[in-house]
Order: C-alpha cells, then structure tokens, then sequence
C-alpha cells in the first residue's frame, strides 16, 4: 500500500507493520509545500526498503552498524538503478557526459539521492552521493547507518563507471566501438544483473558489506565461469579500493577453484523437494545438523525456501536454482552496568545461514553467520585437545566455525553496549499526524516470551547534532 499524504512532516519511511511506504508533505523555508511522494528518488528509495524488508526480514532485527547501512545502500541503490532504467535521462546523461561519468555533469545528473527533499531540508544538493572516494576504514567507528551507506553505494557506482568505460572501448560486431547511449544502456542492464541477482546469496540475518561484496562475486562466478571480460577482477579490485574486502579475499576468490561442492550431510534428501517444500526442507537441516554446523537443541527456523531462474542476457538463463535462508536464535544474557537497564535480561543472537544449490544436488553457495554453542563435532573436537590428541580436517574446521561464532556473539554485544550507552535503544514514539516521533530511537527494545529483542527502527534517524549538515531535526528518518 502507498499512502501519498500520510501527514505533515519532512519524511517518508516504509512502514513494516502496515506493509506501506509512507510519505509525507511539508513547507520549506520559503514557505513552498514540498511533497516527498512527487520525488522518484525518495519513493524508489522507500521501494528499495521494502524489498530487501521482504526478502530478509530478519536483517531488522540486528544491531550491527553495517545492517543498518546496507539497508540504507540498497534504498539509495534502488533509486539510482530505477533512474538509470528511463530512456530519456540515459540519453540526455550520454549528450552531456559522453559517457564518462566521473565528471561534473555525470556526477549532478546520476549521483543525487532525494535532490529536492535535501534541499528543502538542509540546503544541500542531496542527502547521499554515490560519487564518493569514502573508504570503510573512515567509517570503523561510524554507528550512523546512512553516513556508512555512502561507502557501498560508492563502489557499486564506481562498478557502474568502469562497465560503461569498457563499453565504451569495446568493438561492436561492425568494428565500430559502442556509442556512449549504447555503452550506458549495456552497462545498466549488466548493472542490474550484478547488483540485484546477488541479493539472492546474502545470509538471512547481519549482513555486512563484505558479505554482498562476496555475493556479487560468486554469482558472477556462477553465472560466467570463464569471465571473458574481466568482470570479476575489475570488481574485486573496486572492492579492495573501498576496503570492503582484502587483498588476501581477492585472491582466493579469483583463485581457480571447482564450481560447485556436493550439498553437505550424511542423509541425503531430493534437491527438488527440498525446493518446493518448506517440510522437506526442515528435514534436511534436521538430519544434518552437524555437517550443517547447527546445535542439537536449538529450533530451526526455514525462513524461506524457492527455487530462481537468473537472466545473464538476452534469452539468456542460468540453471534453475534452489536457495534455502534458514535460522535459530541463540539465548545471550546481559550481565553488567553497559546495559543500562537490560541487565540481568536475556535477548537471542540470530545464526544461520543461505544455501544456494541445483536441481543435481551441486552446492553453489553457502554464506552462513555461525552461533557460539557448540554441535556435536565441536564437541568432539574440544575434547580431544583436551586429550592432546590429533585433530581430523573435519574437527578443525568445525572449531574454526565455533570460533568465529564466539567472535559474532562478543561482538553484537560489544556493538548493543554501545548504543545503549549512548542512548540509542528505547521505545517506539508515536507523533503528531501519525507521524513516528522525531525522538523514536534507531533501536526499538520489545519484550518477546520474556526476553528483549532489539529491532533497528523501521523510521532509521540521521543525525542528533543541531549542527548538522541536515538541520536542527534530532531524529531525521529517511528510511
């Protein structure tokens, strides 16, 4: 549902509850009525909040900085893929740029998010710009989600730059070289392939950049083994650029290496029913916990389970996919002064993982956030150090995995002291009109069968600084 005047105020939001984007109306300092719903930009952006919403519900529900980002990245992202979709704009940004983007023009033209909603409310050109030379390494003490959006939306537009550049350059069947109209437009569309087909192989709760930088990686991967252009390395570098990934990453990741892996567990089970049975699909988590890295007590949650049929071209179609997003909750109690008022309660870490396999059974990809609760070759394994007796491969890497699942669980809670301690996490505040209150917290803490859960604020804010580069608003919702 899409409500164009929900009220007065300068915002727009989707709304989770209702399964709305809602927008808002309000007077600029000349006294001109500015309406968010008459801005593209903002109701793509809202657009792009509902689709990652509905395809990982459960990324709401985290307090990691990059969650929040991604969140943020992806609205802004949407916005300009939608954008870069109408013809008449590409044509008039092919007549100005020549089809080099990294100019004054291409930067005005392509690069501004919510144009006329930033001016009215901070006097600035836009609110976010994708022409940045920002790097993750400025941003490791940045717990502002739209401020560490700009980070990922840079280097995918730095990936939109460098496919329109080698269109440019490349011959057509004629031995002419592409015009620049005809390189932008093959450029967007194998834009929307990577940045939109990945989306596909995030792991269903606390993503990080990293995690979409990997996706987009391998689904190129899957989707043209012998990468005849270069795609991947030309990515990959992007990557390392913006230090989303590392160099150490890039090279294992364009490393030759087998396609795919044979789908793990000892009980086996038909890929196809395990695809359109959410049943079948429970059982096969369940037979195999253990090589799936799942306690034996914990409940499984299928999230989702479908199968995808993936566009490379014209006519063109990968494989049919089966992706599996399952979860369980891991209980964690809060104990110490750094929770404020949440100490001695207890809230649950979200562990799990995507699976992303064929109709033969061939494991294509596997992106799992792994808990600190120990499953049965862990145990194993933990015992036997204990004995100072050697460990087979299959034990190592199961305490690998136990390892980085103690080292998400200190850091959620490291990242939830944080904000609590600086007075970001509360209750949902209802406002004038309808509108969410301009004090409503990034963090909404509900109490669930008798434990806390920590949602990130469906109505995200911007700044708490009168001094800000978007005004005197304590609480600026834009998401």
């Amino acid at each position: 549902m899409v409500t164009p005047n929900a009220g007065y105020g300068a915002n727009a939001y989707y709304d989770r509850q209702s399964k709305s984007l809602q927008f808002y109306y309000f007077d600029d300092d000349n006294g001109q009525r500015i309406h968010t719903c008459l801005s593209s930009d903002i109701v793509n952006h809202e657009f792009g909040h509902a689709l990652l919403d509905g395809i990982r519900p459960y990324l709401l529900e985290a307090v990691s900085p990059q969650t929040g980002a991604f969140h943020e990245f992806l609205g802004d992202l949407t916005a300009i893929l939608m954008t870069l979709r109408n013809n008449s704009f590409r044509k008039e940004l092919a007549a100005r740029t020549k089809g080099h983007l990294k100019t004054k023009s291409g930067d005005e033209l392509i690069a501004s998010v919510a144009t006329e909603f930033g001016n009215a409310v901070s006097g600035q050109p836009y609110l976010r710009s994708a022409a940045n030379e920002h790097l993750l390494g400025e941003y490791k003490d940045e717990i502002e989600p739209h401020a560490l959006s700009e980070v990922m939306t840079g280097a995918m537009f730095d990936i939109f730059v460098a496919l329109t550049e080698q269109y440019l350059k490349r011959e057509r069947n004629d031995g002419e070289t592409h015009t620049p109209a005809q390189s932008l437009q093959y450029a967007v569309a194998q834009m929307q392939i990577i940045a939109i087909q990945a989306l596909d192989l995030l792991p269903p709760v606390e993503v990080t950049f990293n995690d979409y930088a990997r996706a987009v990686m391998r689904n190129l991967a899957i989707a043209n083994p012998t990468d005849p252009n270069y795609y991947r390395g030309m990515i990959a570098d992007i990557f390392v650029h913006r230090e989303i990934m590392t160099a150490e990453e890039r090279t294992d990741l364009l490393a030759r290496a087998p396609l795919y892996d044979r789908m793990p567990g000892t009980i086996t089970h038909d890929p196809e029913l395990i695809g359109s049975s959410r049943a079948a699909a429970y059982r096969y988590l369940d037979d195999n916990r253990d090589k799936l890295f799942i306690p034996d007590h914990v409940d499984i949650i299928v999230d989702e389970v479908f199968t995808s049929e993936k566009m490379v071209g014209p006519g063109l179609f990968q494989p049919k996919q089966i992706i599996l997003q399952y979860l369980w909750r891991e209980d964690l109690a809060l104990a110490g002064t750094r929770f404020g008022s949440f100490s001695g309660k207890t809230t649950s870490l979200l562990c799990g993982g995507t699976m992303v396999f064929d109709v033969n059974g061939s494991l294509l990809y596997w992106a799992r956030k792994p808990g600190s609760e120990p499953f049965a070759t862990a145990s194993v394994a933990m015992e036997k150090i204990k004995s100072r007796k050697k460990l087979f491969g299959t034990e190592q890497v199961a305490l690998a995995e136990l390892e980085a699942g103690k080292q998400r669980r200190q850091e959620y809670l490291d990242a939830l002291a944080r904000r609590i301690e600086e007075g970001m996490v509360g209750e949902e505040l209802a406002g004038p009109e309808g509108l969410v209150g301009s004090r409503t917290p990034p963090l909404i803490a509900r109490e669930v069968d008798g434990s806390v859960r920590f949602e990130l604020s469906p109505h995200f804010h911007v700044y708490d600084d009168d001094d800000s580069s978007l005004g005197a608003l304590r609480w600026q919702m834009s998401s």
